[in-house]
This record gives structure tokens, C-alpha cells and sequence, in this order.
């Protein structure tokens, strides 16, 4: 599960992937002496991502009304700074939490079969039982700017 400032982003997702921390630094040059020296000054933020699928039974019309309206409220989200929480239920609830990030975005990715991104009807079939996805989903890639490691 994947939330963002105690809200549930709801869908299958993959796990966060993150950068290494950028180094802060200055290149300089003394005068007088041969070659250059670099100044050190600790670490900036790093990107972080997660390839999800966006779905919530999200069937028939109405559905595609659902699955715009999570697509407007992520669009909304830009911006906002708070706590990234990843979890895994099926796996001891283990997971990660990540402070201090900001939310960057997402960017809709085309499916398989697509001309271009956007949402793809995955029928009513499935249930709740077998695990399936049905409905309207999304698949793309969610991304934040954590600020501080």
C-alpha cells in the first residue's frame, strides 16, 4: 500500500525505488597552486519512484468518472509535503517510510495495445475473492522529491 500524508494512493503497486543522496559541492581553484580542489557540504535530496497501477473497482461509467476524479486529486497533490509510507500486507506489513518529500507527480504510461496514456477498461470481471483486477485502471509512474535523508 502506498500513502502520502496518511492518504491511501489505492492500486497495485511496485516497489519505491530512490536515488543516492546528491552530494552538495563546489569545484575551485586556488591561486598559485596546479589543479583544482573540491569543497564537500553534505548531502541534498533524491528522487523517489513507484510504477503503480491505479485501481479501485472502478466500473461502468461511473467508474471512469472515479478513476478521473483519483487522476485530478493526484494532479491536486503536486506540491504537497508530508510522509511517504510504503507498505506491503501480504509480506508482515513490512515497508518503508520516507520524511521530508514533496510530491512531484504522476505520469500516465501507455499500455500495451494503447495509441497513448490514458485510463483502459478492464471489464467487470474478477472479484473481490480471486484477487483479479477489474474496472477502469491507470498504470504510470508516481514520483516525489525527498528533500532531506
Amino acid at each position: 500500500m502506498i500513502k502520502f500524508k496518511g492518504k491511501e494512493i489505492k492500486g497495485s503497486h511496485a516497489t519505491v525505488v530512490f536515488a543516492a543522496p546528491e552530494p552538495q559541492f563546489r569545484d575551485t581553484f586556488f591561486w598559485g597552486l596546479n589543479g583544482e580542489s573540491r569543497i564537500y557540504g553534505g548531502n541534498k535530496g533524491r528522487l523517489l519512484t513507484c510504477y503503480m497501477w491505479l485501481h479501485d473497482d472502478y466500473i461502468g461509467n461511473t467508474g471512469l468518472d472515479g478513476l478521473l476524479e483519483t487522476l485530478q486529486d493526484l494532479d491536486d497533490m503536486v506540491g504537497e509535503f508530508g510522509r511517504l509510507e510504503e507498505t506491503y500486507e501480504d509480506v508482515d506489513n513490512a515497508g518503508r517510510d520516507y520524511r521530508d518529500c514533496h510530491f512531484v507527480g504522476f505520469v500516465p504510461e501507455v499500455l500495451v495495445g494503447q495509441q497513448s496514456p490514458g485510463p483502459v477498461d478492464g471489464g467487470d470481471r474478477g472479484n473481490d475473492v480471486d484477487g483479479m483486477i477489474r474496472g477502469w485502471i491507470q498504470a504510470g509512474t508516481l514520483s516525489w522529491r525527498q528533500v532531506k535523508v
